[in-house]
C-alpha cells in the first residue's frame, strides 16, 4: 500500500470525549480517524511512478499479525486510535496495552454468537512497557449511539430491553471457558507463542494472584506501600492505625471471604460495564458495542457488581451513614436477587 502526501492531508483525526479543562488525567487519548480513501481498496496495490503512470505492484507476502490482532478488512475507512496516557493515575504500563488487547480477544470469543458483533477488533497495537513510550491500540470503529445519552429518556420497556441485553452479554462473559494459560486472578498478556496467559493487573501494578482473596490482599499491600511513601499520610502510623490495618490484612480479610460461595471462580470482568461504554442502534434498540476494556481483568464474578452498572441502577455501592431506607432495601434486593413485584412506582432502579 502506498500513501502519498495528499492522502495524509485528507485524513481527519478527531479527539473523542476530551475536555482540556477536565480536573483528572485521562487514562487514554482517543481519536476517531477517517481516512481519505479505504485503506485496503484494490487501488492500493497501484503506485504512481515518476513518469506519472500507474503500474501494478508486485504481490507482497502478507505480514504476520501481532498477537491478538487481525488484518484490516477491505474497504475500511473509519478507525479508532487509543493512545495510553503515561501520566494516568493508578495505571501501570508494564502490560496495560497487552492486557486490554488480550481481554478484547477473550471477550470477542465469549460473545462470538452475538449479532452484530459488539467487541471491537484490534488491527495493531504498541506496548507501553518501555519507559517513555506511548502505548497505543488501533481498532475497529463501532457503530451506534451512546446508550447513556438516551437512557434517561427511554420508556420503561425500552430500558428493560437494554438491561436484558446487558445481562445476556454479562452472562456470556462469565460463562466463557478461559484458556489454560489463565491460571490466576489478575490481568492477562501474551506469551512468546502468542497465547493468552495470566499477568499483573494494570490498575494495581501487581499480580497475578493465586486466589480472589489474595487479589484483595495484594491490593491492600500495594495501597499501604503507597501510604508508606507518602510524606503526609506516612503509612497511617499515627494513633495505631497502621497496626490495625496490618491486623485486618492478616486476620480480618480471610473472615470476609469465608462465606463467599464459589470462591474459585475466575471470569472475564469488564470492570466498567456501564451505559457510558455501550453503543446501541436507536431504531432497533439493539446494543451494538461494548467499549473501553482499560480496567478489564480476570477476577471473581462478584467484582463486576462492585465496579460496573453505574447509570443502569445495578452497581452495588458501599454503606453510608445517611443512606435512605429505600437505598438500603434496594441494595439488599440486589444482593439477594429478590425484588418486590410490582416495583415501586417511583423506583429509579431501572
Amino acid at each position: 500500500m502506498t500513501w502519498g502526501k495528499q492522502d495524509l492531508e485528507k485524513t481527519t483525526y478527531v479527539p473523542i470525549q476530551y475536555d482540556p479543562e477536565c480536573p483528572f488525567k485521562y487514562n487514554n487519548f482517543v481519536y476517531s480517524i477517517t481516512l481519505s480513501r479505504p485503506l485496503t481498496s484494490p487501488e492500493d496495490v497501484k503506485t504512481e511512478h515518476s513518469d506519472g503512470q500507474l503500474r501494478q505492484q508486485q504481490p507482497q507476502p502478507e505480514p504476520q499479525p501481532q498477537p491478538g490482532s487481525v488484518g484490516i478488512p477491505v474497504g475500511t475507512r473509519d478507525l479508532i486510535l487509543r493512545i495510553s496516557n503515561p501520566d494516568a493515575e493508578g495505571m501501570h504500563s508494564a502490560t496495560r496495552v497487552e492486557n486490554e488487547v488480550a481481554i478484547l480477544n477473550l471477550a470477542s470469543a465469549a460473545l462470538r454468537h452475538v449479532e452484530p458483533a459488539v467487541v471491537p477488533r484490534v488491527f495493531a497495537w504498541g506496548s507501553a512497557s518501555t519507559a517513555g513510550s506511548l502505548g497505543w491500540i488501533l481498532q475497529e470503529r463501532m457503530r451506534g449511539a451512546p446508550v447513556n445519552e438516551d437512557f434517561g429518556a427511554m420508556s420503561l420497556e425500552q430500558k428493560l430491553g437494554i438491561v436484558t441485553q446487558m445481562a445476556e452479554i454479562l452472562k456470556a462473559l462469565q460463562d466463557y471457558k478461559l484458556p489454560e494459560g489463565i491460571t490466576g486472578w489478575g490481568g492477562a498478556t501474551f506469551d512468546g507463542q502468542g497465547r493468552i496467559v495470566s499477568a499483573g493487573m494494570p490498575s494495581v501494578g501487581s499480580g497475578p494472584w493465586g486466589s480472589f482473596e489474595d487479589s484483595y490482599r495484594g491490593r491492600l499491600h500495594t495501597a499501604i506501600q503507597r501510604a508508606d511513601a507518602n510524606p503526609y499520610i506516612q503509612g497511617w502510623r499515627a494513633n495505631g492505625v497502621r497496626e490495625r490495618l496490618d491486623a485486618f490484612i492478616e486476620r480480618g480479610l480471610p473472615a470476609q471471604f469465608a462465606a463467599l460461595a464459589f470462591k474459585s471462580d475466575r471470569v472475564i470482568v469488564h470492570a466498567d460495564f456501564t451505559t457510558n461504554n455501550l453503543l446501541y442502534d436507536a431504531f432497533s434498540h439493539r446494543i451494538t458495542a461494548l467499549l473501553d476494556y482499560d480496567f478489564a481483568a480476570i477476577l471473581h464474578p462478584a467484582y463486576e457488581f462492585l465496579r460496573s452498572f453505574d447509570g443502569a441502577g445495578g452497581q452495588l455501592r458501599g454503606w453510608s451513614g445517611d443512606e435512605s431506607s429505600e437505598d438500603a432495601t434496594l441494595r439488599q434486593a440486589k444482593l439477594e436477587g429478590r425484588f418486590p413485584s410490582p416495583l415501586p412506582a417511583n423506583s429509579d432502579a431501572i
